[in-house]
Order: structure tokens, then C-alpha cells, then sequence
């Protein structure tokens, strides 16, 4: 049996699988510049960023862009993000200068954001009310593990530190987790409610058979998609009152503020510093060999 004759559970558990490896890949790549900062070879390659083996003004200034360089991935995912307000209805690089290595880094988040936004909507869209929270948690779990990834493949490699490969090869394997995504997304359904949005009613039918396990005339399959158009409907007649930032008697502002201030400040803690850099105080003291 094919992916595409899935049914029923074991096309939710796929799909929310599939999905969760994105969030792999995020955690990822969350940590992937923490056990590289160190490493001669790395620092030989980008002296900018050295803060290992310089002092003073040097090492002030080379500490600034350091932190520019692994801060700005988070720019391209708040970017990436903030695309799919207009885009997700439609539809590594090995560098060799700091330059290259930035525009990777903003490259890298743009996507991470646009797919971080995108996948727990999907696996919502596709998953039953009764198991909705785990599957969509399922991403949680993996991006913690991709940050545990990470963390021991750089640990792992840093006994060959005079060699490029030891920060090329993590850098590299991120391409893993895309091509697993990229490959295995071909055979899953679309959204039945992207369908519906798009007016291919059929395929919605379809696929909601499909989770459902059920034949196409089937009440359940008829019920879910005149839930679905029902929903838009409503969306649709909303108006102004569906703008996430309306203030209105449902206070969709107020709602809005504390979803993203929630993030902000989870964000503002700091705690990404530990990812990022967990590996940079340790390695500059005298034991650095220790790493």
C-alpha cells in the first residue's frame, strides 16, 4: 500500500509525521550555529566572527557581528512567517565569505517562518477534533529533537575541528529534512478545506473519504463539507469583522495581542540563547578542548 491509499488514522498519523519533520528541521536549525562558532576551521573561514581567539576592541566589534549573523535567521523566519498572511492561501548552502553565510542564514528562516506558520494549520485542517492537539504537539516534540540533534552531531564531529567538515557536514545535513518533506508531501492530500477554498469540491469530497475512511456518499463526507463551506461563508459575509485586528464586539485585537504577545515574550526571554550560544561561553574558557 501506497501513501496515496492511505486512509482513515494512518493517514492522519502521515500527515501530522510529515509535518512534524518540518519542525524537525526548525529546531535544527535553531541550534545548528551553537557547536560551530568555535571551531578553527569555522573561524578561520569567517574571522569576522571570531570572538575565540581575539581581545578587546576587535573582539567587541567581531562579538557584534556575530550576534547579527546568528540573530538574523530569526528575521527571515518572522518574515517567512508573516508571508503566509497573503501567500498561504495560493499556493543549504555551503558558504565560503560572510557574506554568503548571512544571506544562508535569512534564506534559511524565510523558509522555516513560511513553514512553521503554514504546517500546524494543515495538520489541523486534516486531523479529526478528538486527536487535533496531539497531532498538532507532535511538531513541538520534533523540534525539540531537532535541537537535541544538533547539539550531539556537532558534539560528535568536534574532534575533527581542523577539518572543514566539521562544521560543513551539519550545515549540510539540513538538506535531510527538506528532502524528506519535499519528496513524501507529493503523496499526501491537500487540505480539504484549501480545496473547498478553491472551489475543486471533488477532490475535497474526496479527501475528506479518505480521513474518514468512508465512501464519497457517505452522510459523514457530506456533513464535513458543508461545515467546511459554511465556515468560508461565514468568513466571507464577516468582512471587516473577520480582520484578526478589528476592534469589535468580539475583540478580535485583543485576541490577536495576546496570541503574538504570548510569542514575544517567550521570544524575550532569552531562551534562545541557549540554543544559539550554549556552546560559545563553555568553549571560551581554558578547557575549551572539552567542548
Amino acid at each position: 500500500m501506497g501513501l496515496r491509499d492511505l486512509r482513515s488514522r494512518t493517514l492522519t498519523v502521515v500527515v501530522s509525521v510529515i509535518g512534524a519533520v518540518g519542525f524537525a528541521l526548525q529546531g535544527y536549525d535553531q541550534a545548528v550555529a551553537n557547536g560551530l562558532l568555535t571551531l578553527k576551521s569555522f573561524t578561520r573561514t569567517f574571522p569576522a566572527i571570531d570572538t575565540v581567539n581575539t581581545t578587546g576592541a576587535v573582539k567587541s566589534r567581531n562579538s557584534t557581528i556575530q550576534g547579527t549573523t546568528v540573530a538574523i535567521y530569526e528575521v527571515g523566519c518572522a518574515m517567512g512567517a508573516l508571508s503566509c498572511t497573503g501567500l498561504g492561501d495560493r499556493l543549504g548552502q555551503l558558504p565560503f565569505t560572510l557574506g554568503q553565510l548571512i544571506a544562508a542564514r535569512v534564506i534559511t528562516g524565510l523558509g522555516v517562518g513560511g513553514f512553521t506558520a503554514t504546517i500546524p494549520m494543515y495538520i489541523a485542517e486534516n486531523t479529526p477534533a478528538k486527536i487535533r492537539g496531539r497531532m498538532v504537539l507532535l511538531g513541538g516534540f520534533f523540534a525539540i529533537g531537532g535541537i537535541v540533534l544538533a547539539s550531539w552531531l556537532e558534539f560528535g564531529l568536534w574532534c575533527v575541528e581542523n577539518n572543514s567538515v566539521s562544521w560543513r557536514f551539519p550545515i549540510a545535513f539540513q538538506a535531510i529534512f527538506a528532502l524528506a518533506i519535499t519528496s513524501l508531501i507529493l503523496f499526501i492530500p491537500e487540505s480539504p478545506r484549501w480545496l473547498v477554498q478553491r472551489s475543486r469540491n471533488e477532490e475535497a469530497a474526496r479527501v475528506l473519504a479518505q480521513l474518514e475512511d468512508v465512501d464519497g456518499d457517505d452522510f459523514r463526507v457530506a456533513v464535513g463539507f458543508n461545515t467546511i463551506r459554511h465556515s468560508l461563508q461565514q468568513e466571507d459575509e464577516a468582512g471587516e469583522s473577520g480582520n484578526p485586528f478589528a476592534r469589535n464586539e468580539t475583540r478580535n485585537l485583543h485576541r490577536t495581542c495576546l496570541a503574538v504577545g504570548v510569542n514575544l515574550l517567550a521570544q524575550m526571554s532569552g531562551v534562545n540563547i541557549i540554543t544559539f550560544y550554549g556552546c560559545v561561553g563553555y568553549c571560551e574558557g581554558e578547557d575549551r578542548g572539552a567542548c
